[in-house]
């Protein structure tokens, strides 16, 4: 069933299976099946399961405190979820640090829910416009979040404004063509929207 459920997956999609409370062993049966991607939420997990030399990226999915950021740096391939210029620029000045180039998405939070982090719209442009200050940091497209009603209706709306600021961000940054979007519960929807990156925790790991 988790073959299957990989194999229709388009293959221009990254599958991140977010691992979460999850042991290495179940980490290696899945990247065993093809999954070559791993996502974190917490940046102390992370550090306890990342070894120099795994098969696999990791990738950082979580909400993330300025102060963990120069420890994550070494071991994420990307961070999706950079909700605010105060981060960024705490990522900017630890990259530089260790002479390295962070590759990141920036977290938008388009249900306006108080419960999730992201940024508005404007100040979503308003680092684009600027990202030129931050010469240690690659942005290479956006995250967003379904909403928590988990409404049909309002997650196709949220994902399709998705989509559409996607395109609208690639017109004048045509490497930001990362959009990701869709969990267990939601990621059908968001194929149709155009999502590049899937974060696929239960999904993968409980079937």
């Amino acid at each position: 069933m988790k073959t299957l459920l990989l194999n229709s997956i388009p293959q221009h999609v990254v599958c991140v299976a977010v691992s979460k409370h999850r042991s290495i062993q179940e980490i290696e049966a899945l990247n065993a099946c093809g999954v070559t991607d791993f996502g974190e939420n917490k940046v102390q997990e992370l550090l306890s399961k990342a070894k120099i030399g795994q098969p696999w990226k990791w990738h950082f999915v979580g909400h993330l405190q300025t102060n963990k950021v120069k420890a994550l740096l070494p071991w994420v391939a990307l961070i999706h979820s950079v909700d605010s210029i105060k981060l960024l620029k705490v990522i900017d000045d630890e990259a530089k640090k260790l002479n390295m180039i962070v590759s990141v998405l920036l977290q938008l939070n388009l249900t306006k829910e108080a419960s999730k982090y992201g940024m508005d719209e404007e100040t979503l442009n308003e680092i684009i416009h600027h990202q030129d200050d931050y010469p240690n940091v690659k942005m290479l497209g956006i995250m967003v979040m379904g909403p928590s009603s988990g409404d049909l209706n309002e997650t196709k709306a949220v994902f399709h404004e998705a989509s559409l600021i996607s395109q609208r961000i690639q017109k004048n940054s045509p490497h930001m063509t990362i959009l990701s979007m869709g969990m267990s519960d939601d990621y059908t929807i968001a194929l149709e929207y155009d999502a590049t990156h899937l974060r696929l925790g239960r999904i993968l790991f409980e079937e």
